[in-house]
């Protein structure tokens, strides 16, 4: 049978006392076949996060004797730390190694969970994949007001009642969480002053919750005990949002607030492969592969001859009983069980505590190979580009896949040179407002070098074409723009037939709102979708795929809508998943015809019945809402959004389009953005500058309708609103799927200049869409999404409207027209 690993990352509420750590340490190396990889203990946290994997059901029995463990040693009724809790065993997450599914994994904290309170009678909560609830996938929502709160709270409040046990807390050891996850570096950043404050705005600036990184959970707190802040992360995807682009985001971020970053740390244990990253960001190597890393080398020489998984057994042996080659690797890795701290990126930092002092005898089964992380952080998709992955060959939707050219060790490498305008949208990591949206950080005659989807490097020719190796790929951009792709931050891309006729009927003088009533409107186009097959939904939004690409938009947001009952609108997002969009669920975009005249019914099933199933899929990552009296007023409104909330979607709202009202509900909310806003006035567009809601625009509605009420775009630039541009792409009210079209109507019809219109396509709807991190912007560390423009000048976008001047367009790095 093939051998079963799995990781278990359990945390307690203890960092100070030795001997209670040394305690339930000794609790887990009891159980034999279980391997102590890490242990970690913060006195400042008062916390210990501890790292064993072996067989599943070894791991879970020592997770049950590490819980039992601690709910005899530690008291939280007389617990004090910075670090959030309502256990005294607060978190036990399984990880899957080798063997084993994420799903086995559940399976094993079902069980883990159920046996916790068979034998303590301790309450138990599943979280991440093991959940039971969509709101509790993330831990931030399960620890709302800690212990304290939760014991004063579960018996009385339903939303806290437990998964498993009776709604009361144990009366010392509270609660646990127990749960299955992938691997999550934890990781903290700590600063050189002692407001806790600073490390709290760069928290909410960085964490995907509040809008930033969407692989990022983090909180600020305080470390007493050196007089420092600290920024407390938990990344879930290092892949996606790399360790080096959050420190660097963190940096600059606390050089603006006069702190400086004085170090930085791993809790538990880091994949090797987010350090090479990090090596190859910060010392800019020109011709790095993980081939050139004497590790890997070593490992690939060690599995061709003895086999991976003898080598890992033997990595894991006592130590008596390791090969020379394995010692060696151990020493060279920086393993062994006298390896103590360690792990700071940047700069100094006091060693941390170990249960074990240094010197002491480690038990054999304890292996410091450092490569994991505890669950240290608040705050909590998919990808959004229309591309596929960095691996994969070029993707054109009318002419499939090419070959990508590879370097060495298989990394891919393209250089982009003579480009008469590199326009970068370099600047602070964060939408742009004011005068910002002017600056666009023009290159001339600039270039950039892409590496494994990503950019390397962006500067002039000059300073880019010797860091160009000879078997690099070479893209001669002929003296063109070249612009970030596109990101579309409201669309309705998926339906099945058009509106054609309606099209006509407004020519001939009807208006939006007759059609409507008669039956026609978004519920024909719902009647037509119902009708159609998923794969017939699939094959008319690859059609218009290909439009949004040809445009130059490499990222879209899509929008259901279309269905307005349980199945046809989850059939939708499904198909809006397969096409790798940003998606978005409009349950709430008409009342369909079977619910005309029972308004609440259908308020009720999508509050009760939609929203809970689409969580439960996965399968959106934000809800909006038409709001609008003759639609979904603000009360039904405002009671959809808040269940949503409460779900975890983020908030979209569609507002003002005709009336007043949507923008208020919006900012009482604090939504994402606010859409549309042709009617909005000035108290409504206060009300958004003041909580940060982000305007989408969408003259390309306005005009198909044939209205003059363009939103009051220059109003809202100067009240500092970041404000974002979009197509609103729909059969009905805006067939266009051209940015450059929706760029001239800003220039023409609401005066925005071509900079500020090209900023608000770009990185402001990246940020508006929670992936500012990784588009909108030509910088380092960013996904490779460009355009090559067929112009010579980027306010020609604008200037020559009515043609696709994208020619050609990449997606992380690849051609994909």
């Amino acid at each position: 049978m093939p051998r079963q690993l799995v990781e278990c990352v359990p945390n307690f509420s203890e960092g100070r006392d030795a001997a209670k750590i040394d305690a339930i340490v000794q609790s887990v190396l009891s159980v034999p076949e279980v391997v102590l990889l890490d242990r970690e203990s913060d006195a400042d946290h008062n916390r210990s996060v501890l790292t064993f994997v072996g067989p599943p059901a070894a791991v879970a029995e020592a997770a049950l004797r590490s819980v039992e463990k601690a709910a005899a040693l530690i008291d939280l009724t007389k617990h004090q730390g910075a670090h959030p809790r309502i256990g005294a065993a607060d978190v036990v997450p399984f990880v899957p190694i080798e063997g084993v599914t994420l799903e086995d994994c559940v399976a094993l904290a079902e069980r883990v969970g159920a046996e916790i309170w068979r034998r303590l009678r301790i309450p138990i909560y599943f979280y991440e994949a093991a959940a039971k609830r969509p709101e509790r996938v993330n831990l931030e929502n399960i620890r709302r007001g800690q212990f304290e709160a939760l014991l004063a709270e579960m018996a009385t409040v339903a939303e806290r009642a437990p998964d498993v046990g009776d709604p009361a807390c144990h009366p010392t050891a509270g609660a646990t969480v127990v749960g299955a996850r992938k691997f999550l570096i934890a990781y903290n950043i700590n600063l050189g002053t002692p407001d806790v404050s600073i490390a709290k705005r760069i928290a909410k600036t960085i964490r995907f919750s509040s809008g930033g990184f969407r692989y990022v959970k983090s909180m600020g707190v305080s470390l007493a005990s050196r007089n420092l802040a600290q920024v407390s992360i938990n990344l879930t995807d290092f892949e996606q949002t790399p360790m080096h682009l959050v420190f660097e985001t963190v940096r600059r971020e606390a050089e603006r607030h006069g702190a400086p970053v004085v170090g930085s740390e791993i809790v538990g244990l880091i994949p090797k492969k987010a350090l090479e990253l990090s090596a190859d960001y910060f010392l800019r190597f020109e011709n790095f592969s993980p081939g050139l890393v004497l590790e890997n080398r070593i490992a690939e020489a060690m599995a061709a001859r003895s086999g991976l998984p003898q080598f890992l057994d033997a990595l894991a042996a006592p130590t008596a009983t390791r090969t020379p080659e394995v010692a060696f690797v151990l020493v060279t890795c920086g393993g062994g069980a006298a390896r103590r701290g360690g792990g700071s990126v940047t700069g100094a930092r006091a060693p941390r505590s170990h249960a074990v002092p240094p010197g002491s005898a480690a038990d054999s089964r304890e292996v410091r190979l450092r490569s994991g992380g505890g669950e240290g952080a608040g705050g909590g998709g998919p990808d959004g580009s229309l591309g596929e992955r960095p691996d994969q060959p070029r993707f054109d939707p009318g002419r499939g896949f090419q070959e990508i050219h590879r370097g060495p060790g298989g990394s891919v490498q393209l250089a982009v040179v003579n480009c008469k305008q590199l326009v970068t949208l370099a600047g602070p990591p964060r939408p742009r407002i004011g005068p910002e949206m002017r600056e666009l950080g023009v290159i001339p005659d600039g270039a950039l070098l892409v590496r494994n989807g990503r950019i390397q490097a962006v500067g002039p020719r000059a300073e880019i074409e010797p860091q160009i190796s000879a078997d690099t790929e070479m893209v001669d951009a002929g003296g063109r723009v070249v612009l970030p792709g596109f990101v579309d931050a409201h669309t309705h891309a998926v339906f099945a037939g058009t509106r054609a006729g309606e099209f006509e009927m407004r020519a001939e003088g009807a208006t939006y709102g007759q059609i409507a009533a008669a039956g026609g409107g978004i519920r024909s186009t719902v009647r037509a979708t119902r009708a159609a097959t998923e794969e017939e939904l699939l094959a008319a939004a690859q059609r218009y795929q290909g439009w949004f690409l040809r445009g130059g938009t490499t990222t879209v947001e899509a929008k259901s809508g279309y269905g307005l009952s349980l199945e046809s609108e989850l059939k939708i997002l499904r198909v809006i998943r397969r096409l790798g969009y940003v998606p978005t669920f409009l349950g709430a975009h008409e009342i369909p015809d079977e619910y005309q005249g029972r308004r609440a019914a259908y308020v009720d099933l999508v509050i009760h019945e939609m929203l809970p199933a689409v969580a439960r899929e996965g399968l959106a990552e934000f809800c909006d809402v038409f709001c609008e009296p003759a639609v979904f007023p603000v009360a039904e409104a405002r009671a959809i959004l808040a269940a949503a909330r409460g779900l975890g979607f983020g908030l979209r709202i569609h507002a003002d389009q005709f009336t007043e009202g949507g923008a208020l509900l919006a900012a009482e909310l604090g939504a994402a953005t606010a859409d549309h806003l042709e009617a909005t006035g000035e108290e409504g567009m206060r009300a958004l500058a003041a909580t940060g809601v982000q305007p989408v625009l969408l003259p390309g509605s306005v005009y198909a309708l044939g209205s003059t009420r363009y939103p009051d775009a220059r109003r809202m630039i100067s009240l500092g609103l970041a404000v974002v541009l979009a197509t609103d792409f729909n059969p009905g009210s805006s067939p266009t799927a051209s940015m450059p079209m929706v760029l001239s109507l800003a220039c023409t019809q609401m005066k925005m200049t071509p900079a500020e219109a090209v900023t608000a396509a770009t990185v402001n709807a990246a940020y508006s869409l929670r992936r500012g991190d990784e588009i909108g912007t030509l910088e380092p560390g960013r996904r490779a999404d460009f355009v090559i423009h067929d112009c010579e000048d980027y306010r020609d976008l604008a200037y020559f409207f009515g043609r696709d001047t994208a020619t050609p367009v990449f997606l992380k790095g690849n051609r994909a027209t």
